[in-house]
């Protein structure tokens, strides 16, 4: 399973009772490798459909948010939107 925080630094902070509290360091959205596929959203499309068409992944609904930049994948699932597949940065 994928996941948008997996690379995400882990933080710690100390409440002013001692309690320490953990949390997720701010993610940026990365840059993409480039698009792969622009998908139109129709009635009775999932996001984890179009993922698993698209990317062979059915978890990687969050990539397609990440490509289309919107913060919540469910902002995808409306008619006639445009879901932009990004290819992945692998840094080269």
């Amino acid at each position: 399973m994928s996941s948008r925080y997996s690379s995400v630094e882990q933080r710690t902070i100390v409440r002013a009772d001692g309690t320490m509290v953990a949390y997720l360091a701010r993610r940026f959205i990365p840059p993409s490798g480039g698009t792969l596929a622009q998908v139109p959203f129709e009635a009775g499309d999932r996001l984890d459909l179009i993922a698993q068409r698209t990317l062979g992944d059915s978890t990687s609904d969050w990539r397609l948010a990440d490509a289309s930049v919107v913060l919540w994948p469910d902002e995808l699932e409306r008619e006639a939107r445009v879901i932009t597949v990004a290819m992945p940065n692998l840094g080269l």
